[in-house]
């Protein structure tokens, strides 16, 4: 292999895996900055004690932004960004069978639709209903049916942090 097309190559595996963390998953190295339209955000089609709005929460306040809870009440209404989460559809289904035909594998999916608006309730753009539909499949053991009950509660942090990421992300790239 010639020198130039070597170092390509080792520059290229050193960009790919500094930007993964031990199987986590690409992360940005930076963190993002959000518009001033976005500095204060309420969640609303979530519950609060549920882990996607926690992760979401925190995803948004790492990036600089300040979440207010559904029921409080907020001087600054009018600066408040609504966030709206819809048509949430989280689950798992069967993928694949073992010869005995028992489940061998799953898959997990997170799926809903989201929308910026202002306090008032309007949208900046009538065709700002986004979608989002994230799985990832794993394969199931029940002689382990402990560490495979964990693994599922990981995949679905990843898959919550996953979509609270591409929300983030859509804010600081796409229209309001």
């Amino acid at each position: 292999m010639r020198p130039r097309r070597l170092f390509l190559v080792i520059l290229m595996s050193a960009l790919i895996f500094s930007g993964c963390s031990a199987g986590n998953g690409f992360h940005l190295r930076q963190p993002v900055q959000l518009a001033s339209q976005y500095k204060q955000i309420r969640i609303e089609g979530l519950a609060v004690d549920g882990e996607f709005y926690k992760a979401l929460k925190y995803t948004l306040q790492e990036s600089g932004s300040s979440v207010i809870p559904p029921n409080e009440t907020n001087r600054q209404a009018s600066s408040t960004t609504l966030l709206h989460i819809q048509n949430l559809r989280e689950g798992k289904r069967v993928v694949a069978y073992t010869s005995e035909r028992k489940a061998r594998e799953y898959l997990l999916y997170l799926k809903f639709d989201y929308s910026f608006s202002d306090q008032l309730g309007k949208r900046a753009n009538q065709a700002s209903v986004h979608r989002i539909n994230l799985d990832h499949s794993f394969l199931y053991d029940a002689n382990f049916v402990l560490g495979k009950t964990e693994e599922e509660r990981q995949i679905r942090e990843k898959l919550y942090q996953e979509a609270a990421r591409l929300i983030v992300l859509k804010m600081q790239y796409g229209e309001k």
